[in-house]
């Protein structure tokens, strides 16, 4: 962790509550819990009733200075509502959602998990690691959780990035790749697809003594595009 970082409130209970910095994310409960946003963003100004206090932006890691944030799908309410039109007549395609909704299973389980809301969970997963590991063949310490692939990718980014170090990409992949290089000042290079789909001959050949991460979803998100078991295992 780096040097703290004060806020100001303009209103509510947590004025002049002093808010770690760390690579840009910032965690007050004022801001809603973890907020992502670019440094220099922060050094104007901050969201939801939150000022950042003169002289702090200077100290921070300037290649954050550029850094953009994700910005997700929009809800299909939020179109229906911008367009004019009934939210049943959408189908939203544009993110990696289930359109049939959560299993019953899925929903009875949360119910039973509701009744114990007010401890703390277990942080390591051992149970559903536990479950998933012996479900595909594998030990418990191969097997990583995280909420959402965001987190996993910036854990890869913590304990493989420096500055000046890269990632290697296919042309149309998950924009989250190229933030999270950047977040740590490692370049991405990006490798062009043969009809939309990850070359992988060509991803090999860009490897480099500066390449710590190879990113290869398959299939492609957001393409939907495939590379085979063959070009996978060359």
């Amino acid at each position: 962790m780096g040097p703290p970082v004060s806020f100001r409130a303009r209103a509510g209970s947590h004025a002049d509550t002093p808010l770690p910095r760390y690579a840009g994310t910032c965690f007050h409960p004022a801001l809603g819990g973890t907020s992502f946003y670019p440094l220099r963003r922060l050094g104007l100004h901050v969201d939801r009733g939150m000022q950042l206090q003169h002289g702090v932006f200077p100290s921070a890691n300037q290649w954050l200075e550029d850094l953009v944030s994700y910005v997700p799908g929009k809800p299909v309410e939020d179109v229906a509502r911008e367009l004019g039109l009934e939210p049943d007549r959408i189908v939203k395609l544009a993110s990696n959602e289930n359109p049939l909704g959560p299993s019953p299973k899925a929903l009875e389980a949360m119910q039973k998990a509701l009744a114990k809301a007010h401890f703390y969970p277990d942080g390591g997963g051992y149970h559903l690691r536990t479950a998933l590991a012996e479900r595909f063949g594998l030990g418990i310490d191969q097997v990583i959780l995280g909420n959402g692939s965001n987190e996993i990718i910036e854990f890869l980014g913590h304990a493989f990035l420096k500055p000046g170090d890269n990632v290697l990409v296919a042309q149309h992949a998950f924009s989250v790749y190229r933030i999270m290089a950047h977040l740590f000042a490692a370049d991405t290079v990006e490798v062009p697809d043969r009809e939309y789909t990850a070359d992988v001959a060509a991803m090999a050949g860009a490897v480099t003594p500066r390449t710590k991460i190879v990113y290869l979803a398959n299939p492609n998100n957001p393409t939907g595009t495939m590379v085979t078991e063959a070009d996978l295992e060359r």
